[in-house]
């Protein structure tokens, strides 16, 4: 947006809103043209198509997060007290707006309340607010929660405040629209949005309702193609062994990492983050007690109780002058002096390129750059492998979506009552354990 130093002699030379000079046939221009001082910082002049010019005060309030547009008045019209806005009074009034907005007044919050009151409308962030409660009721993943919580009013800012049925299939059409340039980010608003509405239609049915704006009858998600696609990799069985070579490149702690997220088939944070206290030595088990879904609790084959034998000896020796590894089973020491140890936070393995192929690169001619490079796939794709070899081994569906957490329930009703044995997912965990060395030799 235009700055400028607002003064009367620069104030009578601003234009409305023109045309773009590329805007195509019968397009008409914007509806107002906002010019922000440089002086007084949140002081403005909004110019419309008439050439009417309005004051505006544009500031944080504090403590809230909230973004607060509040009018100061009309140049050249007259005030209660008989005088006429100036630039000079829209100075002062400004400074005392923003002033009010340091110290968490909200000048607009009794007009936004009373407009509330009147439709009875559920605003975004109240909506929003209610969904986050759903989810922590239903004791989701807290990274789910704080990723909607963030996603939401940094992207929406200007839509918090307003009713959520504003949010027509039009305006959502815009949304997307605006997030063209980041179409992974918008899909993912755009699911925020839909679990917002569909939440809101649940809970508040007879004061609010409508059709949802996302979905088959409303605004669809960009279908993602090339570099934006979200990656479906899995090391290939005729890449296994190349793989494993590599894995045993690596040191100690870092390949059995590896090995333990190919072997359980667990999602990167569950890895990551394996304690020791979740570790059930009598029955050889991993109690997971918050993931993305619900708490759960896997067999662990003779592989993946093997590392763990290992990573106790090792960690003791590797972190005898940090006082252990402190609970951590794949523990790493934070970056600085503080040596604090923490779970492991990096898992991608990089490599230069003139010291290794990269990974994908490896079967064929490469020619190197000096760049730092994948050396192995991310521990997703052996999330992914670990199912594929499970279902190419004859473990069935319900099975492989138990031992790797998976929702059961939504497709078939056969699914909520069937519950298997620990003693059966120990069989099938075994049988992807044998079939997984099978190609990794």
């Amino acid at each position: 947006m235009p700055t400028l130093k607002i003064t009367e002699k620069a104030l009578a030379t601003l234009p409305p809103p023109t045309l773009d000079p590329g805007a195509p046939p019968g397009s008409k221009p914007k509806p107002q043209e906002y010019y922000w001082d440089t002086e007084i910082k949140g002081l403005g002049v909004v110019v419309g198509r008439t050439g009417v010019k309005t004051f505006v005060a544009f500031a944080w309030i504090a403590g809230t997060g909230r973004k607060r547009r509040v009018k100061i008045g009309v140049a050249g019209s007259v005030r209660a007290d008989g005088h006429t806005w100036t630039v000079a009074l829209a100075r002062k009034r400004a400074k005392e707006l923003l002033a009010d907005a340091a110290k968490g007044i909200d000048r607009n919050a009794e007009k936004h309340a009373a407009a509330e009151a009147i439709s009875g409308a559920i605003t975004l962030r109240q909506a929003l607010a209610l969904y986050g409660t759903e989810l922590r009721d239903n004791r989701k993943a807290a990274t789910s929660i704080r990723t909607v919580e963030y996603d939401v009013p940094r992207l929406l800012a200007k839509e918090m405040d307003r009713p959520l049925s504003e949010l027509t299939v039009e305006a959502v059409q815009r949304i997307k629209e605006r997030g063209r340039a980041h179409k992974t980010q918008t899909n993912r608003l755009l699911a925020h949005i839909s679990a917002i509405w569909n939440t809101t239609l649940r809970l508040r049915r007879s004061t609010f309702n409508g059709a949802n704006p996302v979905g088959r009858t409303g605004v669809q998600k960009y279908r993602l193609v090339g570099e934006d696609e979200p990656s479906r990799e899995r090391v290939e069985a005729e890449d296994m062994a190349e793989w494993y070579r590599r894995v045993e490149t690596l040191a100690p702690l870092r390949r059995d990492l590896q090995l333990a997220a190919l072997f359980t088939g667990l999602r990167d944070a569950n890895v990551t983050t394996m304690r020791w206290e979740m570790i059930d030595a009598q029955r050889g088990a991993l109690l997971v007690p918050r993931s993305k879904t619900t708490p759960f609790a896997i067999p662990l084959s003779a592989t993946v109780l093997a590392i763990l034998d290992r990573r106790r000896v090792q960690n003791a020796l590797q972190f005898q002058a940090d006082d252990g590894d402190h609970g951590w089973i794949f523990p790493s020491l934070a970056r600085g002096k503080s040596r604090r140890v923490m779970a492991t936070a990096e898992t991608k393995e990089r490599r230069s390129d003139l010291a290794a192929k990269p990974w994908g690169a490896h079967r064929g001619e490469y020619q190197p750059t000096g760049e730092r490079v994948l050396y192995l796939p991310g521990l997703h794709a052996l999330r992914r492998t670990f199912i594929s070899v499970g279902h190419e081994c004859g473990v069935s569906d319900l099975d492989l979506r138990v031992l790797t957490n998976h929702k059961i329930g939504g497709r078939d009703v056969h699914e909520r009552y069937v519950h298997a044995s620990f003693e059966h997912l120990r069989e099938q965990t075994t049988r992807i354990d044998a079939a997984l060395w099978a190609r990794l030799r």
